[in-house]
Formats: structure tokens, sequence, C-alpha cells
């Protein structure tokens, strides 16, 4: 599984992605939009779908494009800090 999160310059709102590929292709693929939010914001909700979708599976790879988050979530990371 892969996963993103992105703003657009200039605008409010971010949105997230997690496309999972199985076999070499991609069979699913999983999108919104958070409203007001930073880029951050949008890769942990990424990241978040992904680990959901993974604990349903025997075996799963999730890969994430974002040091901060990754750093965040291996140090216990809670949105009140």
């Amino acid at each position: 599984m892969y996963t993103d999160g992105s703003k657009v310059k200039g605008r409010e709102e971010a949105g997230w992605a997690v496309f999972v590929w199985k076999n070499g292709r991609e069979i699913e693929a999983f999108s919104g939009k958070l409203g007001q939010a930073e880029v951050f914001d949008a890769e942990v909700v990424a990241l978040a779908v992904a680990l959901d979708l993974a604990a349903a599976e025997e075996r799963a790879l999730v890969l994430s494009n974002s040091q901060a988050v990754v750093n965040a979530v291996s140090k216990g990371f809670s949105p009140s800090s």
C-alpha cells in the first residue's frame, strides 16, 4: 500500500490517498478531503486508513513518503501533542 497527503498552495483544504497494490497491479484506491488542514494531517489520515486496511490482511507492506509522520507514529504520536 502506498500513502500520500497533499495540499495545493494557496488553498485551505488538504487531501489524502491510499493505493492498494497486489501482484504488481493497483487493485483499489481510497481518497478524501480534510477541509482546512495541513499536509501533515492528510499524511496521518492516509497512514491511518492504510493501517486499518492492512489489519485485515495476513501480510501487508505500507509505504509512506512522509518522514515526519513515520517519526511521529514511531514515537507514539497523539493529536494533542
